[in-house]
């Protein structure tokens, strides 16, 4: 009796443990967000092969996520990966669970939000160090070049905000989708309603718009302090 006492002692202490590590490596910047999605991969890849219905290609592995705010960045960071690591050394995750993108298990219920590793013969992906450390090289691309703007300055820019309330940052893209990843950020930081990224602009004279590899951020003034804590921008 006294030694089933000390076992449940011992395994309470481990599960505190364990939940403390979780807290102290939980997502607080967008720095942390490499290793987050390097974890997610990981996961992923430690699942069974996919027996569902839905996948587009013939081997996969799945892992649902609680929400599509971390399915979608991992799927970003991942297609950017992929660009500077080849198709051979790449991890080929996407993300499910939107629109017509959904899978369903052998009993037929849907999957909802998550991503999906494509298993391929001919590749030999790099080492979830050498892809963790390719993620945390686009964070750090997605960080740099931004450039505080005028509105007046940029007559094309197609979502406008009010520069009384709001401030106005430009760059060129070094990452690709970086707007959507700086929003799908914000979502999991609850910063959405504080933010605004494009890069649609208004064509000179018409009134339907293009894409630009130059995208525009509009942040909230009052939460500006905030946004720099979790994003670390630096600012030209």
């Amino acid at each position: 009796m006294h030694l089933l006492f000390v076992l449940v002692l011992f395994l309470m202490a481990g599960f505190k443990a364990n939940a403390m590590e979780e807290k102290e490596r939980e997502v607080k910047t967008i720095s942390d967000i490499s290793w987050f999605c390097a974890q997610l991969a990981k996961k992923v890849s430690e699942q069974p092969l996919f027996n569902g219905t839905g996948s587009i290609v013939e081997k996969c592995k799945v892992l649902p996520l609680s929400n599509l705010n971390d399915a979608a960045i991992c799927g970003i960071l991942t297609d950017n990966a992929r660009k500077i690591l080849g198709n051979k050394k790449a991890w080929h995750v996407h993300s499910v669970g939107w629109g017509n993108n959904q899978l369903w298990t052998s009993s037929r219920e849907c999957i909802g939000y998550g991503i999906s590793l494509w298993l391929y013969d001919n590749v030999d992906a790099c080492s979830l160090e050498t892809l963790e450390k390719t993620y945390k090289n686009i964070i750090t691309l997605s960080q740099l070049d931004w450039k505080s703007a005028r509105l007046e300055d940029h007559p094309t820019i197609m979502f406008k905000e009010d520069p009384e309330y709001w401030n106005l940052f430009i760059k060129k893209q070094n990452v690709s989708q970086e707007n959507h990843l700086i929003g799908w950020v914000c979502g999991k930081s609850n910063l959405l309603d504080k933010i605004s990224c494009h890069d649609k602009w208004l064509k000179t004279p018409k009134v339907d718009y293009e894409l630009r590899d130059e995208i525009y951020l509009w942040v909230k003034k009052d939460a500006q302090e905030k946004f720099d804590e979790i994003f670390g921008f630096k600012y030209q």
